[in-house]
């Protein structure tokens, strides 16, 4: 049965940078939906679409993470909202005016929307859908109102949107409707507004004051912020604060860093992982210390919508990572000067069952390939570069790209914290036993061992595994899939595999 409902619109995004074109998917409400499924929880959307190829690319996005988008609406005789931003010329342009959920009303949702709220925990929703017309408007409070009299918890985002409205006007349609909120989110901006708007308080409160100020006022059973600071290093400082009835609680002394690579849907991955943790009854500060992780784990690779699971978040990101390169058991390496080449072989390879490739950063435009690789292929498909050389330059601008590992032919001295810093995981190179010593103690917890079919005899690929139990090793070098019986009778059963599986033709 359906836990949590959300409701709101959905588009597709361009990206214009230096580094080239990227679309993506993403939405507020989907993101938290998305957010939501891969936290294990049983999500539904409802929203509609235009029967066109944005429309269906991200039903299907939605849907390959298991959320429920089946009463989603496809209204052919409009199209699905699209916005582009050219970080160059920092500019947004959204193509949104008559766009099918511009167009939607509730009566059109067959079974009717108190059906297919039936049996909830919670709906969410989101400040975007009443500022996006009357139709939605009506939709979002139609939403609200049987929510509340049927006993489901709602979740309000304020999410103001200055491009669709002035705040005044959002507070006014939201505020006769504080006290039916169980949970409202605001950004630090939009609880400042509200206390200036009501005067809550004087002075110069802090947001731990303002949140309990409003959550006092309106009767709201929990009211929450999340807050965001760029440091001097590059990286973001994120923290949050609750109120609720037993009491104020911040993360603002222990707040969680990261090296963002996307700056969009942080915030609703916050919000998904602190009602998976309510849904669990989570005690209130282990919540919000989980949401704050889950929010900067999500902002590490590109993209609106989360590629986080909660195995993920639950342990350590790049364990996750380690054992699904070895649920995987091949790495297909590419490495060639023929990008576009390189990318269809990429999509045959997946297509063939494999779920795991790395890009070589000696191939011509590496990281141009690398993001249209995480573009086009399924999200579930891992992404990782090799011949690393300069971990410190080279690795943010891979993950920024969806890299979550990276592989080395030697040992650069810096690559285990720079990819750890970066939540990737470093598989660094070894010729042969001092150096996998070395990488040993150093901390790495994967291996590579190079040229490993001519220049590893089966004696000392034995010794590795008896000195070194717990680690993973990958034979790259010469392997291809015709040896794999043989490199398993050795116990090695994560290969790389480079020209004898992804082939020779991809160079010049």
């Amino acid at each position: 049965m359906v836990e949590v409902v959300t409701l709101g619109e959905a588009m597709l995004r361009t990206v214009d940078s230096t580094a080239g074109r990227l679309q993506t998917v993403g939405g507020a409400e989907l993101n938290v939906a998305v957010a939501l499924a891969q936290l294990g929880r049983k999500a539904r959307w409802l929203s509609a679409v235009g029967d066109d190829a944005a429309g269906w690319r991200i039903l299907d996005e939605a849907s390959r993470v298991g959320v429920d988008t089946t009463s989603v609406l496809i209204l052919p005789q409009y199209s699905t909202g699209e916005y582009s931003v050219d970080h160059a010329a920092t500019k947004v342009e959204y193509q949104r005016a008559d766009s099918t959920f511009a167009n939607l009303s509730h009566t059109m949702f067959k079974p009717s929307l108190r059906q297919l709220l039936g049996g909830a925990k919670w709906l969410h929703l989101t400040g975007i859908t009443p500022l996006l017309g009357n139709l939605p408007r009506g939709v979002w409070s139609t939403a609200l109102a049987t929510a509340e009299l049927d006993g489901i918890k709602i979740s309000l985002d304020f999410n103001h949107r200055s491009g669709l409205g002035e705040w005044d006007e959002l507070w006014r349609v939201v505020e006769p409707h504080l006290r039916k909120i169980h949970l409202l989110t605001l950004s630090e901006s939009d609880l400042e507004n509200i206390n200036r708007k009501s005067g809550l308080l004087n002075g110069t409160p802090t947001i731990e004051e303002m949140v309990e100020a409003v959550r006092s006022r309106w009767l709201v059973t929990w009211v929450a912020c999340t807050v965001k600071r760029p440091q001097p290093d590059g990286s973001q400082s994120r923290w949050s604060t609750v109120a609720g009835p037993d009491g104020v609680v911040s993360t603002r002394e222990t707040p969680t860093s990261q090296c963002p690579v996307e700056p969009l849907g942080g915030g609703d991955a916050w919000l998904a992982a602190l009602l998976d943790g309510m849904l669990d009854d989570m005690a209130l500060e282990d919540n919000l210390i989980r949401a704050d992780r889950y929010a900067a784990l999500v902002q590490t690779s590109p993209g609106d919508l989360s590629t986080i699971t909660k195995s993920q978040l639950d342990g350590d990101f790049t364990d996750a990572t380690l054992e699904r390169l070895k649920s995987a058991k091949t790495i297909a390496i590419l490495r060639g000067t023929k990008p576009d080449l390189m990318v269809e072989r990429a999509k045959e390879l997946v297509a063939a069952g494999i779920t795991a490739l790395e890009i070589t950063l000696d191939s011509t435009s590496a990281f141009a390939t690398l993001q249209r690789l995480r573009a086009e292929l399924p999200p579930d498909i891992l992404l990782g570069v090799g011949t690393v050389s300069r971990p410190l330059e080279q690795l943010p601008e891979a993950n920024s790209h969806g890299a979550v590992f990276c592989l080395a032919a030697n040992f650069p001295e810096d690559m285990i914290s720079v990819a750890e810093n970066l939540q990737m995981l470093p598989v660094v190179g070894a010729a042969d036993l001092d150096q996998v010593a070395k990488a040993v103690a150093a901390g790495a917890r994967a291996v590579k061992l190079f040229h490993a079919e001519h220049d590893w005899d089966e004696g000392t690929l034995s010794q590795c595994q008896v000195n070194h139990p717990d680690i993973t090793f990958v034979p790259v070098g010469g392997v291809g899939l015709g040896d794999r019986a043989r490199w398993e009778s050795l116990g090695f059963t994560l290969l790389g595999m480079g020209e004898k599986l992804a082939g020779s033709d991809l160079k010049a």
